[in-house]
């Protein structure tokens, strides 16, 4: 693996924070019953009391705390201790659920030009502070000389945009490949777009107490929208992507080892793409000497196992076709079995006669 000085550890994304409790009960209800965590198998080798949830793309570790008491308790909100921020689609609807619940917190509002970010501070009831905010409005700009690196979870353009495959239909203008690659990004800005509407939609008819099965308005029929257009685009993008496998897959016949992949299409993979082709060339090799067969010598299946040959060069007495020793001179025109001239054929030494 070669390294990245932007990225020493080779990290790819957040995973989990962890939490020493007074009680890991209490806790599992707050995180599943107010911020939507839900609760998930537990390694069985651990043997400390604990819990492990999961939501947004982060995992929560409770640990149950060896001397609760000794576990202090915060009642004054400061803004400025340790938190975790989670992004909202509505923080006035946030703050009336936080009302509705009887729950404390502080609110703060960041500026920035004319950039307005709205948090909501609050505790867990450890004592550990969360922030519930609007921040995604805020641009994420890197210092000069900085990168920010991305994630599947997280939007954020780098300076090389992902490569995309067109070999049934290659594009030598890096213009066009760029525009494909803009195209790609921008349905996946749309899927998150529709799902962001859909979320806030869903939201406000709850909220609102609306039903679809007694009534229907604008809010019912947008959501329905949003929701078939979320679906489309992700049929789309399977479908792409099934599709690039498929033709990956494919090299596996035609490439005859996994490093004559010729530049022009090696390129347009991506990292994962190119190990998958790898990993699919090894174990199609793998199957094949397995079998003591050449699956790949003629991708036509054949219609008669006898085929009329030509030897195109010097051979020499003593050649061993199936169980039978010939002798093989050039220009020779031979009937035998496919299967024991595929081989010279695949070679350059054997041609098939097909009249």
């Amino acid at each position: 693996m070669k390294e990245i000085d932007a990225n020493p550890l080779f990290l790819k994304s957040l995973n989990h924070i962890s939490l020493q409790c007074h009680s890991v009960q209490e806790s599992v209800d707050f995180y599943t019953k107010i911020l939507g965590f839900v609760q998930v198998k537990r390694p069985g080798y651990l043997d400390f009391d604990g819990a492990w949830l999961f939501s947004y793309g982060i995992g929560i570790h409770l640990i149950q705390s060896e001397e609760p008491d000794d576990v202090p308790k915060k009642s004054e909100i400061n803004t400025k201790d340790n938190h975790i921020s989670f992004q909202c689609e509505s923080i006035g609807a946030v703050e009336k659920k936080l009302k509705e619940m009887a729950i404390d917190y502080k609110r703060q509002r960041v500026k920035e030009g004319e950039i307005h970010v709205d948090q909501l501070f609050f505790h867990d009831p450890n004592g550990f502070m969360i922030e519930i905010c609007n921040c995604d409005i805020l641009p994420v700009i890197p210092i000069a000389g900085d990168m920010i690196r991305s994630c599947s979870r997280l939007h954020v353009p780098t300076t090389e945009p992902a490569i995309l495959l067109f070999i049934d239909n290659p594009v030598s203008d890096s213009h066009q490949h760029t525009s494909q690659n803009d195209l790609f990004g921008q349905v996946i800005k749309d899927c998150d777009g529709h799902a962001h509407q859909l979320q806030a939609l869903l939201r406000k008819m709850q909220e609102e107490g609306s039903s679809n099965q007694t009534s229907k308005n604008a809010d019912h029929f947008g959501a329905l929208i949003h929701h078939l257009s979320l679906v489309r685009n992700k049929r789309c993008l399977m479908a792409y992507v099934y599709n690039r496998a498929e033709v990956i897959q494919s090299l596996g016949w035609t490439i005859k080892h996994d490093t004559d992949l010729p530049d022009a299409i090696e390129k347009k993979l991506s990292d994962s793409e190119n190990e998958y082709f790898k990993k699919h060339y090894k174990n199609l090799q793998s199957y094949m000497t397995d079998l003591d067969l050449d699956l790949a010598v003629d991708m036509v299946p054949p219609k008669d196992p006898y085929i009329k040959v030509r030897v195109l060069e010097e051979l020499g007495d003593g050649i061993v076709l199936g169980d039978q020793v010939a002798n093989l001179p050039m220009h020779a025109i031979l009937f035998v079995k496919r299967i024991d001239a595929e081989s010279y054929i695949s070679q350059g030494k054997m041609e098939e006669l097909t009249s």
